[in-house]
């Protein structure tokens, strides 16, 4: 809200992915009149985040801390891995997750990566569910049929507590769609925007 007042935009098209969009939701949730549309690409809501896998992570946190950065950046890169979709003769998404690891390479990367771990909590966004019915805008969710972290379900949960929603599933989609599937998440805007 501080950004939109600082550039002077009264209200806006918010859309997010991932803990964006569960951004999204509270920046809906507790300032509608600032939020005309809301997009939710393969968003973390509810109680339904961190995965598993990130959940065991948290509990390891006092050994995580002490292992070596590269040991640490093989364990994450492996499960980002499960987010995109492979084709044939690639590896999809290895230049993204090389680029979003490199900061965590050192010392100092692999604590604000562990820093980052302890703050996932769905605390808030299992606080927000219940206002969520209250949302007066027209509102977009986008979900990978195949995401292994944000299932469909989610979303679908999503369109039956938001009133103005739409759900619309990416057939072969995962969990990086704005990376995999750019041409349907931008169609899907502009459909919302036309609403």
């Amino acid at each position: 809200v501080e950004l939109l007042d600082v550039l002077g935009v009264n209200y806006a098209c918010v859309v997010g992915h991932e803990y964006g969009a569960a951004v999204a939701q509270a920046l809906a949730v507790r300032w509608p009149q600032r939020v005309v549309r809301l997009g939710l690409v393969c968003p973390a809501a509810y109680d339904e985040w961190p995965v598993r896998e990130l959940r065991l992570a948290r509990g390891m946190l006092p050994l995580t801390r002490h292992l070596p950065p590269t040991f640490l950046l093989g364990m994450l890169r492996k499960e980002l891995q499960r987010g995109y979709t492979d084709r044939p003769g690639e590896r999809a998404g290895e230049r993204s997750i090389a680029r979003f690891l490199r900061p965590f390479r050192t010392a100092e990367g692999r604590d604000a990566l562990v820093a980052h771990l302890e703050a996932l909590d769905s605390a808030e966004t299992t606080q927000l569910a219940p206002r969520l019915r209250d949302l007066p805008m027209p509102t977009a969710v986008l979900c990978g049929a195949h995401d292994p972290f944000v299932p469909p379900a989610v979303g679908e949960r999503l369109v039956a507590d938001i009133p103005e929603a739409t759900l619309e599933v990416i057939a072969d989609g995962r969990h990086f769609l704005p990376e995999e599937a750019p041409r349907a998440v931008a169609d899907a805007v502009a459909r919302l925007i036309a609403r």
